[in-house]
């Protein structure tokens, strides 16, 4: 995994957002974080490692009623032991130029910290 990746700023959402999956209208999962290069994911089954998805959420923190439609490589899946819910790692694979750089600049605002493993 590129290094730009994991070090992109990244920012916790002030309210909860849920993933839409855009190919079935069904409830995928829950943001815990975005960046500019991808989003961290709760949720109650497991993704597929190295599949790909095409999501839709909205993001109103960006200003209005900011909705994204993306494609997303999941990278990694993990259980959380304490929840039991699943957690994925992602990255965008298409999202337009445009909406990466307001994501990037709206999370270099508030970085969140990245906990080190």
């Amino acid at each position: 995994m590129s290094a730009e990746y994991r070090a992109a700023p990244r920012r916790r959402l002030d309210n909860p957002v849920d993933v839409i999956d855009a190919m079935t209208g069904e409830r995928s999962a829950c943001i815990i974080d975005i960046s500019s290069t991808g989003i961290r994911v709760a949720c109650r089954g497991p993704l597929v490692v190295d599949a790909l998805y095409q999501w839709r959420f909205s993001l109103p923190e960006l200003g209005g009623n900011t909705q994204i439609e993306c494609g997303v490589h999941v990278l990694w899946v993990r259980r959380d032991k304490t929840t039991g819910e699943h957690i994925a790692g992602t990255r965008y694979i298409l999202i337009p130029a445009e909406l990466r750089l307001r994501i990037e600049r709206w999370c270099e605002a508030r970085p969140e910290p990245i906990p080190r493993r």
